[in-house]
């Protein structure tokens, strides 16, 4: 009986980040299918948005502090070399761009949609798929021995691409590094993914 009862409660969380992360994932498509530009000025507009965002982000972190400690944990060995304050600064850059990405896409695309953004539950939302493909992205590079520079730099461009991409890649025809980083460019940051 209590298997069942965690069995549905973890059924029921899948469930509520399942709508959102798919609702995220057709942010990208639109906002690559309509080439959103993510640079330029921001506007008081967007940057009260960001604002907003960061402190849903702060509530977020201390309401779920032990499943953050817990990811933490998991990719501790792989990222030990790497300070964590570079891995949150990746982390946060992505999600700031994230949220001009949203915004600048519901601008070009549907306007009246851009009040969502007001909403702290929608940035929520928008922030935990941001969070599972950042984090997925780090697991995918750890499971293809990727550089852990590398993957945090690929695990910031969430916002951009899928993270189930990195299965496209095939590392083992790549010598060093340098060929690497080239590649990741070409495939990636060139939206050939």
């Amino acid at each position: 009986m209590l298997e069942d009862q965690g069995e549905r409660k973890s059924s029921s969380a899948i469930s509520q980040i399942r709508e959102p992360l798919q609702l995220r994932r057709f942010i990208k498509e639109l906002s690559h299918e309509g080439n959103i530009p993510l640079d330029g000025v921001r506007g008081k507009r967007l940057e009260d948005i960001i604002k907003k965002s960061k402190q849903v982000l702060s509530e977020l972190e201390v309401e779920h502090v032990d499943w953050i400690n817990e990811k933490h944990q998991l990719l501790e060995d792989y990222l030990f070399l790497i300070d964590k304050q570079t891995v949150k600064d990746a982390y946060e850059s992505g999600l700031i761009i994230t949220i001009i990405q949203e915004f600048r896409t519901y601008r070009n695309i549907s306007p009246d949609e851009i009040t969502k953004l007001d909403d702290p539950e929608y940035l929520k939302n928008i922030i935990t798929s941001y969070t599972i493909d950042f984090l997925r992205s780090l697991r995918f590079s750890k499971k293809l021995k990727v550089n852990p520079n590398i993957a945090l730099d690929i695990a910031k461009l969430s916002y951009h691409h899928n993270p189930t991409k990195l299965q496209n890649f095939s590392y083992p025809q790549i010598s060093c590094k340098v060929d690497l980083t080239s590649y990741i460019d070409k495939v990636i940051i060139n939206n050939k993914l």
